[in-house]
């Protein structure tokens, strides 16, 4: 029935497009092709929906002094995740453009019996990245940590706009304001989460994406704009951009988790200009979502025990499913990733603790030859060694994935403490390394380091680094 009336709609709206538009023949059939793309995802999505109404269900667990942040919500979906976010005692910050209408919600709400949670307005056109910027400031202000992170506000389709920054509206509003929103209070989630407890970030995309590309070439549409194809590109731009990110905060050890999610095919406002709801606009009432059961999986996404710990995941009527093959391309995230930060002109850089951690063990190593060669200069009875006592089980191993290993395990592979110490004691009292200064201690016996722990220029550059860290001129009276 769906498809039928979609089929009737496309030719027809096609044939009166040939007749009347100036556009090119071209232009007009590739515009069809994507109505009639749409309409066959709309009729499968649309029957998934109504299969899957029963699991399209969520908790409201008591949140009590958390805080989220969502753009738009002042209608459609956003509204409804707002009710329910207060419903979990959750202070809710609503970024919006119309700021009246925003704080006009909580007297609404408390008037319905709703009496926890709280409402704060602030000014946002999410289009607009000098708007991005003064509400992400007004917050972070106002706010040392957040919890949660909707990017909810969205548009669809309609005529070829540019924002203000001179990006097409949709890849703008739906994605790129997103993206610099999320950048800007990462460090506020970051404060927040804890390792039982990440915070959350929650792009809200489309079973759109399936349809998406990403034009790097020509990102604004500029050179052939067609309103599905733009809409696609930036909804699988989100998904792209969540699953990278989640990743990179992985790396990082950060408590931060970020899903995607696709609410469903919703009875809201989104709707209101397409040639669907011209010709039959009664269909989206009778079988689509409410805007409150399209909220569920968004809901779902941002406070479901169950999603703990496993961000990068995108959510389909509160279920984790495979979002595209195209979403869940790597070298493409990477690749968009870099590219929307060259647009911004932002440097993302996240610390991880293996890097950290290798980066100072190779000081220690540098170090200590250089130091030992210096004393052996001077002609002091001072020797210097560096040890590797072995992969050793003890607490350091906690905040590593070892310490997941089962204890029998570790017990099985790993050296004892006491194990551990002995390559130490042979470098501290061992009369084999006398005179053996500036060597590397591994199992007891003298060992070659890595090529770049015994670069003696390295040793130097790091060596006259160091001093100027800790405001020191000499460390020795041959230098």
């Amino acid at each position: 029935m769906f498809i039928l009336i979609a089929c009737v709609v496309v030719l027809s709206a096609t044939a009166i497009a040939v007749i009347r538009s100036k556009k090119p023949l071209k232009l007009i059939l590739a515009e069809a092709k994507y109505e009639l793309l749409y309409s066959a995802m709309g009729s499968k999505y649309m029957m998934h929906d109504i299969l899957m109404r029963k699991k399209n269900i969520t908790d409201l667990p008591l949140k009590s002094g958390k805080t989220a942040v969502i753009t738009g919500g002042t209608r459609g979906i956003g509204l409804e995740v707002i009710k329910l976010l207060l419903k979990c005692d959750i202070n809710v910050i609503i970024g919006c453009r119309n700021i009246q209408q925003g704080e006009n919600l909580l007297p609404k709400f408390r008037e319905e019996g709703i009496s926890t949670g709280n409402i704060e307005v602030f000014q946002l056109d999410i289009s607009v990245l000098e708007s991005v910027r003064k509400f992400a400031e007004l917050v972070k202000n106002k706010h040392d940590k957040i919890d949660y992170l909707i990017n909810n506000a969205g548009i669809m389709f309609g005529s070829y706009v540019e924002s203000r920054d001179g990006y097409e509206s949709q890849f703008s509003t739906n994605y790129l304001g997103h993206f610099l929103l999320t950048y800007l209070l990462l460090p506020n989630l970051k404060k927040s989460g804890t390792e039982n407890l990440k915070s959350r970030i929650i792009n809200v995309s489309s079973c759109a994406h399936i349809m998406g590309k990403i034009n790097f070439d020509d990102i604004n549409c500029r050179a052939q704009y067609i309103p599905g194809e733009a809409y696609a590109q930036s909804k699988l731009a989100q998904i792209l951009f969540s699953n990278h990110l989640n990743e990179l905060l992985k790396k990082e050890n950060a408590n931060v988790q970020v899903h995607s999610v696709h609410p469903g095919l919703v009875d809201t406002g989104l709707f209101n200009d397409t040639n669907m709801k011209t010709v039959a606009p009664w269909l989206p009432s009778l079988f689509f979502k409410t805007p409150e059961r399209g909220a569920y999986p968004i809901i779902h996404a941002c406070l479901s025990p169950v999603l703990e710990g496993k961000g990068g995941t995108y959510i389909d009527n509160c279920q984790v499913v495979p979002a595209s093959d195209r979403a869940e391309n790597v070298e493409l995230q990477e690749k968009l990733f870099s590219f929307t930060k060259k647009l911004l002109d932002i440097e993302t850089k996240f610390y991880v603790p293996a890097k950290g951690y290798a980066q100072s063990k190779l000081a220690q190593i540098l170090f200590s030859n250089y130091l030992n060669a210096l004393l052996v200069r001077e002609q002091e009875q001072v020797r210097v060694y560096s040890v590797h006592p072995g992969v050793i089980d003890t607490d350091i191993m906690k905040s590593h994935w070892y310490g997941s290993i089962p204890g029998f395990v570790r017990k099985f592979f790993f050296r004892t403490p006491e194990e551990g110490a002995i390559p130490v004691l042979y470098a501290c009292l061992s009369k084999d390394l006398e005179n053996n200064g500036g060597t590397y201690i591994m199992d007891s016996k003298i060992h070659a380091p890595s090529e770049k722990a015994a670069n003696v220029k390295l040793q130097k550059e790091f060596f006259d680094f160091s001093k100027n860290l800790i405001e020191t001129k000499s460390f020795s009276t041959l230098e």
